[in-house]
């Protein structure tokens, strides 16, 4: 392979995934929320609520939506934990 064409195919990756991106951007300014993103919401707030007072006992005790992995429901929290908080209505 050359490096010409090792250039060509980091390049033709990068465009694919920004393109990805941009679709799932605009799907998420554009798009209703699902029926279910509510439900991960409310989990989200209780692992966003152990993460924040750095309680892991209760972050693995956390029972909602158990028939769910969690991995959503954390990525959700992290975002919640990360984003600036908003305050009045």
């Amino acid at each position: 392979m050359t490096v010409r064409n090792g250039k060509s195919r980091y390049l033709a990756t990068l465009v694919v995934a920004l393109l990805a991106l941009a679709l799932r951007w605009r799907a998420l300014l554009m798009l209703p929320a699902d029926y279910d993103e509510p439900i991960y919401m409310q989990a989200a707030q209780h692992y966003a609520a152990a993460i924040r007072a750095a309680d892991w006992n209760q972050l693995l005790s956390i029972r909602d939506t158990i028939e769910h992995p969690a991995l959503v429901k954390l990525l959700y929290a992290i975002g919640s934990v990360l984003s600036p908080r908003r305050t009045g209505g």
